[in-house]
This record gives C-alpha cells, structure tokens and sequence, in this order.
C-alpha cells in the first residue's frame, strides 16, 4: 500500500507580502509613499490635499494598525530595527489626519485672499468680475463695506461665510479673510468672531515713512 505525503502548498504571493514572517522594503516603501502622498498634493494645490489624505490614512495608517496587532509581536523579535521603520512610517499616516486639513484651508485662505484683493479693486472701478469663493463645502459671494471708516486699517472688503475645515466629525467653520483700505489682508479664526474686526479694522504694518516720521 502507498502512502502518500502531503504536500506543503505555499502561500499566495500577496499572502506572503501583505503579512510576512518579518517586514522589508517592499512594506517600508508602501509606507513611505502613503506618508508623503499629501505632501505631493500640497504642491499640486489645495484641492488635492484632502482626498490625498485620505488615501494616506486608509492605506498606510490601516497598514499600520492592522500589522502592528497581527505581526507586531513576531516582527519585534525578529527584526526590531525594521519592524520598527515600518510600523513607524504606517502609524505615522494617520497623523495626516489632525495636520493636512490646517494646511489645506491655510492654503485656500490664501488663495480667496488673492481673489478677494482682485474683485475689491474691480468692484470700487465699477467692473464686473466673479464675486465668488470657494468655503470648502460650497461657493459664497464676496462683500464689500458700503461706508468703511477713515483710516488705512478699515475693513473695505471680506467674506462673509467663513472658511471650512475638515475634521473627523465633519466640517467645522475656520477661519474669515478681510482686506484693509491699505490693501492688506487678514485671515482671522472663526473663534476671534468677524463683527469686532469689521468694526475696530486690521492692524497695519507701518512704513518706512511712518518709522522715520517721530510724530507719526
């Protein structure tokens, strides 16, 4: 009678890469490019930065967490050094999460203070330009101070919905963008309120001139 022997049928490849005996560079190089992913996005512009973070965070950070409470343990005595690059590299996705969506709306902020600076001058000419802006969850309008204050800190333009952030529980207001008679602008958090910058106006940096001037 013949005995037969089992054979040992060895894992699927993705099986041996997505939880392997130790960690390598193949794990360390997904990591490492889900981390910097929203960094990438920063440079191509704000729209980008938020749906970047999101991959960054489901890929490299569920990564992180699933190795670390799957192969942690085994990892660590196998190879500390490594184990520790990687699960480094993955946890580290998920703080994507608290930084990028500040980045984001800083950028959007400035970005509706250029188109801000733009209509006010065409709305004082009289010209007709798109008086709208992005919040981040929907397009608003411009306005305009119809009797600003004298002096080069009044408010003559701003918006009047403030700008939205990202969060985990969903969006939150964040900041307004107001421009001075003098031309500068200002983006104010949401928690300093916009009533008492439209009323007291924007500190102005002074000039040279006002510098050199004693009675100034």
């Amino acid at each position: 009678m013949l005995v037969g022997m089992a054979e040992t049928v060895p894992d699927p490849a993705w099986m041996r890469w997505l939880l392997p005996e130790r960690p390598g560079l193949p794990q360390f190089l997904v990591g490492a490019i889900c981390l910097m992913l929203p960094a990438a996005a920063v440079m191509v512009g704000p729209d980008w930065i938020i749906p970047a973070m999101a991959v960054s965070a489901t890929i490299g950070g569920g990564l992180g967490i699933g190795w670390s409470l799957a192969c942690g343990r085994g990892w660590l005595r196998r190879a500390a050094v490594t184990s520790l690059a990687v699960l480094g590299v993955t946890l580290l996705c998920l703080g994507h999460l608290a930084l990028m969506p500040r980045i984001e709306v800083l950028l959007r902020g400035h970005a509706v203070l250029g188109r801000l600076s733009y209509w006010s001058d065409a709305h004082r000419d009289g010209r007709a330009v798109d008086d709208e802006y992005d919040t981040g969850r929907g397009r608003e309008r411009f306005s305009a101070v119809a009797h600003p204050a004298p002096g080069p800190g009044s408010v003559v333009a701003y918006t009047p919905v403030p700008l939205r952030r990202w969060t985990l529980f969903g969006y939150v207001d964040s900041c307004y963008i107001v421009l001075s008679a003098a031309g500068e602008g200002m983006i104010i958090p949401f928690s300093e309120g916009l009533d008492q910058v439209l009323a007291h106006g924007v500190p102005v940096r002074p000039t040279a001139a006002d510098r050199n001037d004693p009675q100034r």
